[in-house]
């Protein structure tokens, strides 16, 4: 493949001129294998860019070439196949072995820029219509490649998103063996405790190291000893795999210790690839609620100003992925149970308890919002009806809850169950979040209008439910990592609470087809 590289790129007569080609009808490789959800250059983007270069070849110099082979070799560390950017094949020659290098040139900088994967085909995320962008990103990726084409390998490394967790998870990828020599998964026991001595205690001890927990020294006196070296090691690790940290082995953090390498690099190059979708839709300042993670945070000057935990849905009743904006505040809630709720869980309980409304301070409402007397409904076969639990100290939605229009009918709210929050694993509620601290992000929120600061300061001091419009609504977004990094740069490593990430390592490993070009027969003709 070198000597392609080397040789000469466009020897005359081999094939149509470069203008010819491309001002043929185009051949449409955005549309090849488009019902698998992977995203292809826009049409047209190879022609508009030989355009705006008079159509002289960009592939004339042998150093060029082999600066974008290294720089496509690179891409296995961003979680991409190379193989799904080809060179030029000893078939491919003049024009067409031309137009194959920018095809996999721009191809690889449009899929850092926006992705490999279709997100909407994968791992949908609903927008509110005044939050989707406007950008035409096909116009990005030609401006991208125009301002690099004297020195077009550099578009790669510049088309990678600047963030932090992006660049941790890359660099982590980048050491992590798919093979390491030695390896072994830890089998299964008893819990293992601080100070306990067990014949485990030498391969985790392998393991610690081989993750990066634990640092190189000799031997200890005792190998089967489970020390203090080794708990504050595992603890380490559990840390950044959202377990809760207390040092001792369990099935969680055995179940944890053992992902195969191989399912490690996937799981980084998942997350790669969700923040390439975090990086196309930028979401610099707002309320960004971290599900995988149960945590939130607001953010302001493209910082964090504030953060706290979170409960989330269940993997039954998954928390949705959604970008929104909060647009008021109700203070003192009454709640209004759902109806998968009310169908699942309430309803039952209040056959099997007569007196479930009043111990939970419920009333009975018919569709337009008219209270009942319960002795009127058919409790066998309900119907028309809706049930609202009063504000008070058991409600559901505690104090504030947070609105923002979606169609599935999630917010954010308080909560008298507090002490779920201590938990490392905060999946509780049926798809809305809960926040600790619920009080201060409202306080945020309405600061900048004083006015609006001290409605919400009376409302609470009455017990009667208000509903307090922003003068300034608050952009909001609900996404989903398994991969993050912490303040100190360290990449955590969550449980993939909903399952997602084999469904999505699955469609990014499926090869892409060798695309046609315009002019040109594809290598496999």
């Amino acid at each position: 493949m070198l000597c392609l590289l080397v040789g000469p790129v466009l020897p005359v007569g081999a094939a149509p001129p470069l203008r010819d080609a491309l001002l043929q009808e185009p051949a449409g490789p955005e549309q090849v294998g488009a019902d698998r959800g992977v995203r292809y250059l826009p049409p047209a983007l190879l022609r508009d860019f030989y355009a705006q270069r008079d159509w002289q070849p960009l592939w004339d110099s042998a150093e060029r070439r082999r600066a974008l082979a290294e720089a496509l070799a690179s891409l296995a560390d961003d979680g991409l196949d190379p193989r799904d950017y080809p060179l030029p094949t000893a078939s491919e020659s003049g024009s067409c072995a031309e137009l194959r290098l920018s095809h996999s040139w721009a191809l690889a900088v449009w899929h850092l820029l926006r992705g490999r994967l279709a997100r909407n085909a994968h791992e949908p995320l609903w927008q509110a219509p005044q939050t989707r962008p406007s950008a035409d990103a096909g116009v990005q990726l030609l401006a991208l490649l125009a301002a690099h084409s004297s020195q077009p390998a550099a578009a790669v490394a510049a088309a990678r998103p600047a963030l932090p967790a992006y660049s941790a998870l890359r660099d982590t990828l980048a050491r992590l063996p798919a093979h390491p020599e030695g390896w072994m998964a830890l089998p299964p026991g008893k819990l293992l405790h601080p100070g306990d001595r067990d014949p485990r205690v030498a391969r985790l001890r392998q393991q610690l190291y081989h993750y990066g927990d634990l640092a190189a020294g000799g031997t200890p006196p005792d190998s089967m000893r489970y020390d203090a070296a080794l708990v504050a090691a595992l603890r380490r690790f559990q840390y950044r795999h959202g377990l809760a940290a207390d040092g001792v082995l369990g099935p969680r953090t055995l179940a944890a210790l053992n992902q195969s390498p191989q399912t490690r690099r996937e799981r980084l190059a998942v997350n790669l690839e969700r923040w390439r979708w975090r990086r196309a839709e930028p979401f610099p300042d707002g309320v960004l609620v971290d599900i995988a993670g149960a945590r939130i945070e607001l953010r302001q000057g493209g910082r964090p100003r504030w953060r706290a935990r979170t409960q989330v849905g269940t993997p039954q009743r998954p928390t949705p992925l959604l970008r929104s904006a909060i647009k008021r505040l109700t203070v003192n809630p009454p709640w209004v149970v759902p109806p998968t709720i009310l169908r699942r869980d309430t309803l039952p309980a209040l056959r099997a308890d007569p007196d479930y409304l009043t111990a939970h301070a419920m009333e009975v409402l018919d569709l337009s919002g008219r209270v009942l007397d319960p002795a009127t409904v058919d409790w066998a076969r309900p119907g028309g009806i809706m049930l609202r639990q009063r504000p008070g100290p058991s409600n559901p939605l505690g104090r504030v809850a947070l609105r923002f229009p979606n169609p599935f009918s999630v917010y954010l709210h308080d909560t008298p169950n507090q002490r779920l929050f201590s938990g490392a694993h905060r999946s509780h509620s049926s798809g809305c979040v809960r926040v600790e601290d619920a009080l201060t992000l409202a306080h945020h929120l309405v600061e900048t209008g004083q006015g609006e600061a001290n409605s919400l300061h009376s409302a609470l001091e009455s017990a009667r439910t208000r509903e307090l419009q922003l003068s300034r609504e608050v952009p909001i977004l609900l996404d989903y990592w398994t991969a993050d990094v912490d303040d100190d740069g360290r990449v955590i490593l969550r449980p993939d609470l909903y399952g997602r990430d084999p469904a999505l390592a699955a469609a990014l490993s499926r090869p892409l087809p060798v695309s046609p070009l315009p002019g040109c027969r594809t290598p496999l003709d």
